[in-house]
């Protein structure tokens, strides 16, 4: 059973690769990869691209068959329409990737440097913000027991908005970043990662790295502001 691509596989793996998650609960310390690939755009040209994204999603979303359309809420849907619950999934993905390079520009900069005051400052804090609201509403939105509706695409999703969850939780000194029922996702997830760890190796490793991560947040005071 493949779970995730082979260089994603290899990387679990290692134990030098614990860091590229731990770093998101040290916001003090930028992690040289997120810097380097998300510099290659500046926050200004990001902000002329969300619109022209989101224009297109909109009007993906408009042309989906009504017996196919599903809800814009975060609302759990029945078995019945596992179509749908696949559709959804895929939108909300679209949706988080828009945001996603806004987050990662926060999670990049030390906080009192003028990157990091420039990245939590209006606008680019409220696309961040969104970033995690759409993590919060995948996560809530997602059933877990659909095996053949893209479950292991679906793990490695909610892993990720746990992980920029709990790094947001970090930063509650500097700049509240976190929606509602943020620490319900992380618990959802955690039972997610849980349900399926005995299917394969690579998703009982997110879940150790979901607990180190959980710790380290909570040692940090993160996880008590939630």
């Amino acid at each position: 059973m493949v779970l995730l691509p082979r260089r994603s596989r290899h990387a679990m793996g290692r134990k030098s690769h614990l860091p590229r998650h731990v770093q998101l609960l040290f916001p003090s310390r930028p992690y040289p990869l997120l810097t380097a690939v998300h510099a290659e755009h500046s926050l200004s040209d990001l902000t002329k691209a969300v619109g022209e994204l989101e224009f297109q999603l909109d009007q993906w979303y408009a042309s989906i068959p009504e017996s196919m359309k599903f809800p814009l809420d975060d609302k759990p849907m029945s078995l019945s329409e596992e179509l749908k619950i696949h559709l959804r999934s895929r939108y909300l993905y679209c949706v988080e990737m828009i945001y996603r390079p806004f987050i990662f520009h926060v999670f990049s900069h030390t906080p009192g440097t003028p990157q990091f005051d420039l990245a939590t400052s209006p606008p680019f804090v409220d696309y961040a913000r969104k970033c995690l609201q759409v993590s919060v509403s995948f996560v809530l939105s997602t059933r877990h027991d659909l095996r053949h509706a893209g479950t292991w695409y679906v793990v490695r999703l909610a892993f990720l908005a746990a992980s920029l969850l709990l790094g947001a939780s970090t930063l509650r000194d500097y700049v509240d970043l976190l929606p509602d029922r943020a620490a319900d996702a992380i618990d959802w997830v955690q039972g997610y990662l849980e349900y399926w760890a005995p299917h394969a190796a690579s998703t009982r490793r997110m879940l150790e790295l979901l607990m180190e991560m959980k710790a380290e947040a909570a040692r940090l005071g993160g996880l008590n502001m939630m």
